[in-house]
């Protein structure tokens, strides 16, 4: 990853901070193996930025339109996800297991 990037990406991260906005950001260069994890805000806010980050991905992948091998796999691995339905509100078990973690019920 070039250094601007680089450089953007902590500026990001300073900004987000001074500002106490959670933020969790990840960017990949597919020439260079690894890949650059920016992370700013509480804990819980880093949680719940990741979580909501992972739900549009899901979304994303169940409605993409390709079926190449790779992209099968990710389609299948996340419908194998079950949603269970509250009677409130729909919640998948990631959002039950999200929220019994962040009040400390899972050790």
């Amino acid at each position: 990853m070039n250094e601007k990037i680089q450089s953007l990406l902590m500026e990001l991260a300073n900004e987000c901070q001074k500002e106490k906005i959670n933020l969790a950001c990840v960017a990949v260069d597919s020439e260079v193996e690894g890949a650059g994890v920016i992370l700013a805000g509480s804990l819980p806010g880093q949680a719940i930025a990741i979580n909501q980050l992972l739900e549009t991905f899901k979304e994303t992948a169940l409605s993409h339109d390709c079926n190449c091998s790779k992209c099968k796999e990710i389609k299948e691995a996340f419908a194998g996800i079950k949603s269970s339905s509250t009677k409130q509100n729909h919640e998948t078990e990631l959002d039950v297991l999200l929220k019994a973690f962040l009040r400390g019920e899972l050790r």
